[in-house]
């Protein structure tokens, strides 16, 4: 009975031993891989809305490439959301490397008239366009927040 707690207690050591070492190896790589801050581009400005191109850089700044297997986030002011933008497709960030990612969005005349009432309403008028939302990697969630650079195509 003895000789069997002290394997378990071995083994539990183990295990804790090395989801010690995983996290923090996690960690390490995690806050060196960073979102800077997006830019916006107005490209064209249709009966239906205002088209733009969100231009996203991903540096990594690890010795070992970090795919990324989705991405979802919405473009926000203050506190309403003005367009969603999804990455349904994997890539991958090379080592010690910056990475674009490019999404085309559209903010539909309806969803921002909506959005200015909602604005006036409560009386949120000098907030920042921001780009809110996740990454995935590997089933590791990278949230981010960042405000907008705006420039036109």
């Amino acid at each position: 009975m003895a000789k069997q707690t002290d394997s378990v207690l071995r083994f539990a050591g183990i295990l804790a031993l090395g989801y010690f070492l995983l996290n923090s190896v996690g960690n390490a790589i995690a806050n060196r891989i960073s979102i800077g801050r997006p830019l916006l581009r107005v490209n064209r400005i249709s009966g239906l809305g205002v088209e733009v191109t969100l231009i996203l850089p991903v540096v990594n700044s690890t010795p070992v490439s970090a795919p990324i297997d989705g991405l979802s986030g919405n473009i926000i002011y203050g506190n309403q959301v003005l367009s969603q933008v999804v990455l349904n497709r994997s890539l991958t960030i090379t080592a010690n490397n910056s990475t674009d990612l490019t999404f085309n969005a559209s903010l539909d005349f309806a969803q921002l008239g909506t959005s200015v009432v909602n604005i006036i309403d409560s009386g949120e008028w000098l907030q920042s366009l921001r780009f809110k939302g996740q990454a995935v990697s590997k089933g590791v969630v990278f949230p981010f927040d960042r405000a907008f650079q705006i420039g036109f195509a």
